[in-house]
């Protein structure tokens, strides 16, 4: 995921964390001058780059973290 960050020129990098049993993840901008919550190339890259997994997101409501959803 970082590298395709990368290689689209987004200053972001995703970390991972084990929490309960699920992994999430969260974002952190590179350069002070971004923001989270992420811009709309960084959310489709992820959502896309997950979905290519077979995997559904959800985010915080900062949207500066998610994880993959619970199927039904």
């Amino acid at each position: 995921m970082n590298k395709i960050l990368q290689e689209k020129g987004l200053n972001y990098k995703i970390h991972i964390s084990d929490a309960c049993g699920q992994q999430s993840m969260w974002i952190e901008a590179l350069d002070s001058e971004l923001s989270i919550p992420m811009d709309d190339s960084l959310n489709e890259t992820i959502i896309y780059y997950f979905a290519k997994q077979g995997m559904g997101l959800d985010f915080s409501s900062d949207r500066d973290s998610f994880w993959v959803a619970e199927e039904d």
